[in-house]
């Protein structure tokens, strides 16, 4: 199987917060944000069509497929073993994010890592 790439849009099987590893139920939007050292598996953000009104600072938004646009949330990232399981054989790349949006997608990453430090400060 061939790697999605950096900045691709794929189909996805995201597996489910209370079960993160095993595939999810159904395929979604996830946006590729680079691989594991090894090869065996790549980061991605969840996307959803579902948007609110106005994003998070650690959201981004995409024309995933013409007409809709995906929310991708960078505090939902997972690395996602490469395999058919959790990316279907006949689901191709939706459509590339623009690399002149990666400085956006840098904002969005600085926020979620803020944003998840600032969680872990009010539990402790």
């Amino acid at each position: 199987m061939r790697l999605p790439r950096f900045l691709d849009v794929v189909w996805c099987r995201f597996p489910l917060s209370e079960a993160p590893d095993i595939p999810g139920p159904k395929a979604r939007p996830v946006l590729v944000l680079g691989d594991t050292e090894d090869g065996t598996a790549v980061v991605a953000a969840y996307g959803t069509s579902q948007a609110r009104a106005a994003p998070k600072d650690w959201e981004v938004r995409h024309e995933a497929q013409r007409g809709t646009f995906t929310t991708f949330d960078l505090l939902r990232m997972a690395d996602i073993p490469a395999t058919r399981d959790y990316f279907p054989a006949r689901m191709p790349v939706l459509r590339r994010f623009p690399a002149e949006r990666v400085p956006e997608l840098l904002a969005a990453s600085a926020a979620a890592q803020s944003e998840l430090a600032a969680r872990h400060r009010r539990r402790t």
